[in-house]
């Protein structure tokens, strides 16, 4: 069984080797832009999701979603 921790000592996060990302941003502004981004991931077997979204305190209350940011495996 793997255990797994809560919390990550800042000694080894410092030891980590240092990445960058090598692939292209795209930075949406316009629905046009929206609608030719949407085509390209259509054409994709597989595109993850990651959202943001400010938190919410009260129960049953839920914030819109601040940021998505869609991502393919182009080879």
């Amino acid at each position: 069984m793997v255990e797994l921790q809560s919390k990550i000592d800042k000694k080894i996060v410092a030891e980590l080797p240092k990445v960058s990302f090598p692939g292209r941003i795209f930075v949406i502004y316009t629905e046009a832009e929206a609608r030719k981004a949407i085509d390209y991931l259509n054409t994709h077997v597989l595109v993850g999701v990651d959202t943001e979204t400010r938190p919410s305190f009260r129960k049953g209350a839920v914030n819109r979603s601040l940021l998505t940011t869609p991502a393919s495996c182009s080879a």
